[in-house]
């Protein structure tokens, strides 16, 4: 059992996402919900409104033993596994959404010699650095 708390990795109920982690939050839990802005079109008008980034997921950052705690909220499905271990996000990578949500990102992508399997790291912009 770690006694560390991790970014876990949550199914939620089909546009259940924001009424979760208000839920989570009101109960002491820290959950993260990554928004972003999305024009909507009604017959009179266009509207931007907010929605979760990854449709039907939430982190939440907790110990290993609040997982069957998060499960018991009727809005959360189950959890996110990789085999047998539960999905955990390191926090560079929450970070890391954070900063897309509040800063944006604009992608330009420019004909090179690249093939898959290449490494790439990127050399400007809120993701500088980071490699793939």
């Amino acid at each position: 059992m770690s006694k560390e708390k991790k970014w876990y990795v949550f199914y939620c109920k089909s546009r259940a996402e924001k009424k979760a982690n208000d839920e989570l939050i009101k109960h002491g839990f820290e959950s993260y919900l990554p928004l972003m802005l999305q024009d909507r079109v009604w017959s009179d008008r266009i509207k931007k409104v907010e929605v979760p980034m990854f449709n039907g997921y939430i982190f939440v950052k907790c110990h290993d033993f609040e997982i069957i705690k998060v499960l018991q909220f009727s809005q959360i499905v189950n959890t996110v596994k990789i085999g047998k271990e539960y999905a955990v996000i390191r926090q560079q990578e929450i970070d890391l959404l954070k900063k897309i949500q509040t800063e944006g990102l604009k992608v330009t992508v420019e004909p090179q010699l690249l093939k898959e399997g290449d490494k790439v790291e990127i050399a400007a912009g809120i993701m500088r650095g980071y490699q793939g």
